[in-house]
C-alpha cells in the first residue's frame, strides 16, 4: 500500500495529464474548426466546377474525423480523470482503515 503523498503525487499527475489531453483535444478542434474550414471556404470561393465540388465534400468529411477525434481524446481525459478519483478515494479509504486497524 503507498503511502498518503505517493497516492496525492500519482492522483495529482494523473489529473495533469489528462488535463494535457483535453488541451490537445482542444488545439485540434481549432485547427478543424478555425483553420482548416478557412481553408475550405477559400478554395470553395475561388474554385468552381465538379472537382472542387468533390474536393470540398471530401475536406469536410476529413473535417468531421478530425472534430471526431478531438471528442473521442475528451472523452478519454474525462474517463482517465474518474478513474484516477476513483483510485484515489479508495486508495485513501483503505489506508484510514489500515490506520483504524493499527491504533
Amino acid at each position: 500500500m503507498d503511502d498518503k503523498l505517493t497516492i496525492i503525487f500519482n492522483y495529482k499527475k494523473a489529473i495533469q495529464e489528462a488535463n494535457d489531453l483535453m488541451e490537445v483535444s482542444n488545439n485540434i478542434r481549432k485547427i478543424a474548426t478555425g483553420k482548416l474550414n478557412e481553408s475550405i471556404q477559400a478554395i470553395d470561393s475561388n474554385w468552381e466546377g465538379e472537382n472542387s465540388i468533390k474536393f470540398i465534400t471530401k475536406s469536410r468529411m476529413l473535417q468531421k474525423k478530425i472534430e471526431n477525434s478531438a471528442d473521442y481524446i475528451e472523452i478519454i481525459s474525462d474517463s482517465i480523470k474518474e478513474m484516477a478519483k476513483n483510485i484515489y478515494n479508495t486508495e485513501m479509504e483503505n489506508i484510514q482503515i489500515a490506520e483504524t486497524r493499527t491504533s
